[in-house]
């Protein structure tokens, strides 16, 4: 199910920034389109153009509700921020990292300093797919389905170093016909949950797909 959020949207389509509207408009059926999965993006921090995204995905079961309120993670655009508390032996044992309580499709990490990133475990292993790393300045992670073979079902940065300024803007992409398959098997919907802002305008919200 796609829901074309666009219609509903407070403000016309015509005038929302491209990056918003990238992010609301229906994602297609195509199979090789590219469907971004995470991103954190800073444009023109002290200019007139200032714009600031990120935004995660998350898996809400299909029999769930239509509409879920705003989660939590929204606020800091990571599934985990910093580390949980271990002041006695055994008082993370039960430590389930999660988007209000629903799983990721990528596993991210920060701290307001660092941010790291990967594909989540269940979704490498569930569809057989296979990483390959691209290192020096682009530090990329890339995975293959090496059983066709077939490559670049889903990619992206690892990691960002936040110093009053990031050193590079993270954007996840996964091929549109294995994020589909994933959500199938799961018997669930992809939910992307955005905080933007620009100039004019700031939202929070969380969009099915």
């Amino acid at each position: 199910m796609s829901i074309d959020y666009l219609t509903q949207f407070s403000i016309p389509a015509a005038q929302l920034p491209d990056r918003l509207r990238a992010l609301l408009e229906p994602v297609g059926y195509s199979p090789q389109q590219a469907v971004e999965i995470t991103s954190r993006c800073d444009f023109d921090r002290h200019g007139p153009s200032r714009e600031y995204v990120h935004m995660i995905m998350t898996v809400v079961p299909d029999e769930g509700p239509d509409l879920i309120p705003p989660l939590d993670e929204s606020s800091h655009g990571v599934v985990s921020f910093s580390v949980p508390v271990a002041d006695e032996k055994g008082s993370v044992k039960d430590f389930a990292p999660s988007i209000s309580g629903h799983d990721y499709i990528v596993a991210s990490w920060g701290d307001g300093s660092f941010y790291s990133y990967n594909l989540a475990e269940k979704v490498w292993m569930a569809l057989g797919l296979t990483p390959r790393c691209v290192g020096n300045d682009n530090q990329r992670i890339i995975y293959d389905d090496l059983s066709l073979p077939d490559f670049g079902i889903a990619e992206g940065e690892i990691s960002n170093e936040f110093y009053w300024v990031p050193n590079r803007n993270v954007s996840w992409r996964m091929r549109n016909e294995y994020l589909r398959r994933y959500l199938w098997m799961r018997s669930a919907y992809g939910v992307r949950v955005i905080f933007f802002t620009k100039h004019f305008c700031r939202t929070r919200r969380n969009f099915a797909l």
